[in-house]
């Protein structure tokens, strides 16, 4: 998706989700992945049946993992492109938020800075506050839903930006008008 910049815009700030979202995804598929050889082996030694079914069929075991892995690398495959082609782009005229749903599908929100109403952000848990990344909500004028970006990192920087930004577009408005 090309994203056509307005006349006289620059972009002033871009931003991606924080590395501790893809580093979580990550985590839980690497316990995922240990999980069916550590069940195996916990059954192999406990369990007298499994453990001869386990010899017996030892390359279909090892075939039935193998494809697992490969199912879980593709999970995370998907989850980083998801992750990298997640962006905020800030520039001195709007707000464009491109979010990757799958690997085939993208929603892209345009926000104009002289729409804007509030910007809320929200910063849940210790983690969060102490990594400092959350949620910005934007409010715009005429629109029923608020744009919401998940998960971003630097929030108030964003937010400080945006209403940087959004002032000088009043002031400019107010100066000329």
């Amino acid at each position: 998706m090309m994203i056509n910049f307005l006349e006289n815009e620059e972009i002033i700030l871009e931003k991606r989700r924080h590395w501790f979202v893809i580093l979580t995804e990550g985590i839980s598929l690497f316990l995922a992945m240990i999980l069916l050889p550590v069940a195996i082996a916990v059954m192999n030694s406990f369990v007298e049946v499994a453990g001869y079914f386990i010899t017996n069929h030892l390359l279909f075991i090892v075939f039935m993992v193998a494809v697992w892995w490969q199912f879980l690398w593709m999970m995370f495959f998907v989850a980083w492109t998801n992750y990298y082609l997640d962006v905020l782009i800030i520039t001195n005229k709007r707000v464009i938020d491109i979010e990757q749903l799958g690997l085939f599908a993208r929603d892209m929100v345009e926000v104009r800075l002289e729409r804007i109403q509030d910007i809320k952000i929200e910063v849940k848990g210790i983690v969060a506050s102490l990594l400092k990344f959350g949620d910005i909500y934007i409010q715009t004028a005429g629109e029923s839903r608020e744009v919401i970006i998940r998960h971003i990192a630097d929030p108030q920087e964003i937010r400080e930006a945006i209403s940087k930004y959004c002032d000088e577009l009043i002031n400019k408005t107010n100066n000329h008008g």
